[in-house]
């Protein structure tokens, strides 16, 4: 693990663990696609979800997740639709 990676937040980037400085400086760097946003809320939390894409056009798929108190942030690469 790289950084100081807190336990009450997990983030991952293509399924690699990533501290949240990393993941909040390559959010930064997407371009979120316009009506790609889901929201809700669960009996434990709730999520937010975009698709959103990097400035070489590699597309993501973005997730932000509470949980029983714990963050979880992930970003996949995805082919999704243009």
């Amino acid at each position: 693990m790289s950084e100081n990676v807190n336990v009450a937040s997990e983030a991952t980037i293509d399924g690699r663990q990533v501290s949240d400085a990393q993941f909040d400086a390559f959010e930064r760097a997407l371009t979120d696609r316009k009506d790609t946003i889901t929201c809700a809320e669960t009996n434990t939390g709730g999520f937010s979800e975009y698709e959103a894409i990097d400035a070489s056009g590699v597309r993501y798929r973005v997730r932000l997740e509470s949980r029983n108190g714990k963050s979880l942030r992930e970003a996949t690469r995805a082919a999704l639709s243009p």
